[in-house]
């Protein structure tokens, strides 16, 4: 068993706020066990610290998840069905390594989050540091709070005149001949993590947001502090969201400086919009366990427990019990609490499809009704290869080809802005297939012909209003059936491939 700390309500620090597995599934043979206990911001120096050079004030980000992994969850706007964030964690396709686990956000799916300048590097927390390399990292100071952005936000610029998302282009190595030119671009994740506790007055006095929309923000009430939000960069509210090298100053033998980093300290970087308000803020949307579902186990004590060893959060609320009942704001046997929540609304479009929204808010609230049913590649050469999930997440394929059996899919999916959605199983089922065909969850390294990977999936529940040319698809749906688009160690469907409709699984019931 291990585990990890995850930033929770008041209500939830030092009980256990998730399990991995989900409680109540079933856990394969040898598969390893999560639990997640709450915390708030007294724990972010010690999430975030790691001993790389054997001292005590030594923060890095190793390229693992880390202590980011304590954010993960579904943020939403107050009252609202829709307005949300989801941040989960993610395998790289095929990766067998100790670092395929990355933490992504559904507003830039598959892209790393981190938070400080560094992907590979010492962050080089001490007391006595307030910068590095010119930038001040919110998780450096005393605030408790975290900036949290992508990887090509920090490295990565634009070629050309293309898509406004043209990434892959690294200005620090490559040459630009394209019309249009290089230059920087405003990402879509740009975070400022609040966990309870955190001092966002002192980020506020530091000058992170900008002069206009803090007048505006003092308007409106104030985020409520009993639960972790996140306050999201809009884009929408600054004139340009490009900025071409030659209008860009830079340093003696640099590149350009960026504006769209906006750690404290960075030089002519633009001050965050908007600022924190009750209205700005996305909440977490939490579902605590309920003690009624728990009445068989023991208090168990976080010290006893067995720490994870690529994980350093262990520091982090050492002391707390992982006291395995639920406060009082538990309301039903789904256990949600009183907090802020997407609601999944139980009418459908117009077409009698539900939305990518509605089925994202209902999956991370642990309802799986609204895609529970049986998938077939009924277009493909093998017809009766099907998928079935139940209401409860539990997805299983029939078919002589898959031995995956019975896995619990997260309750962390997340909406792609396209008209999918991508939702997975935990990391924990990877494994090997054995001589006699079952799977091995504990050994782990094997050829990729040998190699099994948790089920995860695009779902398309309203394939006519996807945005296929977006997606510049090689052909699209002809009706509305729901389908899912299944990742493999070998190959995954994509829309740009030429008759992909005919590799998807179609809802046959």
């Amino acid at each position: 068993m291990e585990l990890k700390a995850k930033y929770s309500t008041k209500d939830h620090v030092g009980k256990v706020v998730a399990t991995d597995p989900a409680l109540g599934s079933a856990a394969s043979a040898g598969q390893s066990v999560t639990v997640y206990y709450g915390v708030n911001a007294s724990a972010t120096h010690d999430l975030f610290t790691v001993n790389m050079d054997g001292s005590a004030n030594s923060m890095g980000y190793d390229g693992n998840p880390s202590g980011i992994e304590a954010t993960t969850g579904t943020y939403c706007h107050k009252g609202s069905d829709t307005g949300c964030i989801t941040i989960g964690n993610e395998k790289a396709q095929g990766c067998t390594g100790d670092s395929c686990t990355r933490v992504t956000s559904s507003q830039a799916p598959h892209q790393p989050l981190l938070s400080c300048g560094w992907y590979q590097a010492i962050c080089a927390y001490d007391p006595a540091v307030t910068s590095y390399d010119g930038s001040s990292y919110l998780m450096m100071g005393d605030t408790g709070t975290l900036d949290i952005t992508t990887v090509r936000q920090l490295e990565m610029g634009y070629c050309g005149t293309g898509k406004s998302w043209n990434w892959g282009f690294d200005v620090e190595t490559e040459d630009c001949t394209a019309s249009g030119g290089k230059g920087y671009q405003m990402d879509d994740v740009w975070y400022v993590y609040v966990p309870v506790g955190g001092d966002i007055a002192a980020v506020e006095r530091a000058g992170y947001f900008d002069t206009a929309v803090m007048k505006k923000a003092k308007s409106q009430a104030k985020p409520d502090a009993d639960i972790p939000y996140i306050v999201a960069r809009d884009p929408s509210l600054y004139k340009t969201r490009r900025a071409a090298f030659s209008d860009l100053p830079s340093e003696p033998d640099s590149d350009p400086i960026n504006p769209f980093i906006s750690y404290l300290g960075e030089k002519h970087r633009l001050a965050v919009k908007p600022a924190p308000s009750d209205a700005t803020a996305y909440y977490l949307v939490e579902n605590p366990l309920d003690s009624r579902r728990l009445d068989t186990f023991t208090t168990i004590d976080a010290k006893t427990i067995k720490q994870g060893d690529t994980n350093e959060s262990s520091k982090a609320g050492s002391s707390a019990k992982a006291n395995a009942s639920s406060s009082s704001t538990s309301k039903s046997d789904s256990g949600n609490a009183t907090s802020p929540s997407a609601k999944p609304n139980a009418t459908s479009t117009a077409k009698g499809n539900y939305t990518p929204a509605q089925v994202t808010a209902a999956i991370n609230r642990g309802n799986f009704s609204l895609i529970a049913g049986k998938y077939c590649q009924i277009k493909s050469e093998t017809p009766d290869y099907c998928m079935t999930i139940d209401s409860a997440g539990r997805m299983q394929a029939s078919g002589e080809s898959d031995t995956r059996g019975v896995e619990q899919l997260n309750t962390s999916a997340r909406d792609e802005g396209m008209g999918g959605v991508w939702v997975q199983a935990p990391e924990s089922y990877f494994g090997c297939i054995r001589d006699d065909g079952t799977v091995d969850h504990v050994n782990t390294d094997c050829i990729s012909a040998d190699m099994v990977i948790p089920y995860e999936f695009d779902y398309y529940p309203d394939p006519l209003n996807a945005n296929w040319d977006a997606l510049q698809a090689s052909e699209k749906p002809q009706d509305n059936t729901p389908f899912l688009i299944l990742a493999t160690v070998t190959m995954t469907p994509s829309p740009q491939d030429q008759d992909f409709l005919k590799y998807v699984f179609y809802k046959v019931s």
